[in-house]
């Protein structure tokens, strides 16, 4: 009899990791909460097991800090956090793109340019809400990373992709950024698609940089400023 048995799609652990990765990076669980894992596992009617493993997985990815001596709690993003993140992106998105346009199957930029259509027929009606914006973002860079088919970028950038997540919810959630910053955003992703459409990829590239560092730099003036109570105030940052 073979040892091997039917593996399943997705292990129970891992969908308990995508909620509570949710739920931290959209605020439901807010900074500084403590996760109790009797708490967490009888709200999702699930053993302690599964919990377990997803707290492991957050404390990887920097949603949770977490030792054997302390509950855990979800982590307050730090100046230095936010500085590495986009930094990553900085490099790595455009490299994404580079690659993303050698691929000989463009049928990626047809359905990212059908996306990106529907989203500003939405933006127009003024039916655009917070959640439906986030994740067409994500939706919008991590295309390039897919169509590239570089199997270690992409495991490079998978864990990061649910701080750049929860850093989008952040930024929809402050009073103090530049009036018309989501509309600007919004242009920014069309030039990027226009210039990647039309095989200008030094052009896509360049407008990509720019257009995470002008996220990053918007996203350090609202939360740092003297005036605002900051994520990470009174930690390192």
């Amino acid at each position: 009899m073979s040892p091997l048995g039917p593996v399943p799609v997705k292990r129970l652990g891992d969908t308990v990791y995508e909620t509570l990765a949710e739920a931290i990076a959209s605020g439901q669980l807010s900074e500084g909460a403590k996760l109790f894992e009797d708490e967490i596992a009888r709200q999702m009617g699930v053993s302690r097991t599964p919990v377990r493993e997803a707290f492991r997985q957050l404390a990887k990815t920097g949603l949770v800090d977490a030792d054997l001596y302390r509950t855990p709690v979800v982590r307050r993003l730090t100046r230095q956090d936010i500085d590495e993140i986009y930094e990553l992106r900085e490099a790595l998105e455009p490299l994404a793109l580079r690659l993303a346009l050698r691929n000989p199957d463009a049928s990626w930029l047809d359905d990212l340019d059908a996306k990106q259509r529907a989203i500003e027929e939405q933006s127009a009606q003024g039916a655009v809400d917070v959640t439906a914006s986030v994740h067409y973002n994500e939706v919008f860079h991590r295309a390039f990373v897919t169509a590239s088919r570089h199997e270690r970028l992409a495991n490079i950038m998978d864990p990061l992709w649910i701080q750049v997540l929860r850093l989008s919810f952040l930024s929809h959630q402050l009073e103090r950024l530049p009036a018309g910053r989501l509309p600007r955003a919004m242009v920014e992703h069309r030039a990027i698609l226009d210039a990647a459409r039309t095989g200008d990829g030094e052009r896509g590239e360049t407008l990509l940089r720019r257009h995470v560092r002008r996220g990053h730099d918007d996203l350090v003036a609202s939360l740092f400023s003297s005036e605002h109570s900051a994520p990470g105030k009174g930690g390192t940052s």
